[in-house]
């Protein structure tokens, strides 16, 4: 995949804007985790005891059809004392009859957009790598709303969604963004469009402009 390797340069040339996890996501994007096993259960509802993002994708979740299911295990590796961790892929859905890998964000000042946009970029590289086991161990939830849908279908030709909150997240790059991240944050977008990767960005009330 041309777009990896570019990205992943581009990550390399300006490594030291970024803090160890976000490191170690760029590492992801070129060399993925693999898939062992996982039984995902029952996707849980809005509730009070989540706040922020938690709930934010949950309300999304329910109120919005074009979602298939959230927070998906889609690599693994295995830690020092054996116990298997899993990256789990934010939301999976369809829009216009194309496939959505979204990585969400809310009122995070903590992350911007550079950190989200690896992410996203890493989940993708892991779906291409691992889709067809993760068809065969059938990874959805109980509950999911589309159980039907196949990784290898999400993996071909997907829509990549980086969507955020536009007073606490979007507002807050565009004011108190480093000029050097954002340089940053469009070599990896221009080198995407190069190679026909679409990723779109998106706020609570749609596409933003």
């Amino acid at each position: 995949m041309k777009w990896r390797k570019e990205v992943y340069k581009i990550l390399k040339d300006n490594e030291k804007l970024l803090d160890e996890r976000h490191r170690g996501f760029v590492d992801l994007i070129n060399t993925p985790l693999g898939f062992d096993h996982s039984k995902p259960k029952k996707v849980g509802k809005p509730s009070d005891s989540n706040n922020g993002e938690t709930q934010w994708q949950r309300e999304l979740y329910y109120s919005e059809p074009l979602w298939y299911d959230i927070e998906l295990p889609i690599g693994q590796k295995q830690s020092p004392k054996s116990r298997w961790i899993s990256t789990r892929v934010d939301m999976i859905g369809e829009l216009d009859g194309r496939p959505i890998i979204c990585e969400l964000k809310k009122c995070n000042k903590k992350e911007d957009p550079l950190d989200a946009l690896i992410q996203l970029l890493a989940y993708y590289s892991m779906i291409k790598q691992n889709a067809q086991d993760l068809d065969i161990w059938n990874i959805h939830h109980t509950n999911a709303r589309n159980r039907e849908f196949r990784w290898v279908d999400i993996a071909n030709n997907p829509i990549l969604m980086l969507l955020a909150d536009e007073e606490g997240y979007w507002s807050y790059w565009e004011k108190s963004i480093t000029e050097p991240r954002k340089k940053a944050f469009n070599a990896m977008m221009d080198a995407c469009k190069r190679s026909g990767v679409e990723i779109q960005i998106w706020n609570e009330d749609g596409l933003r402009k």
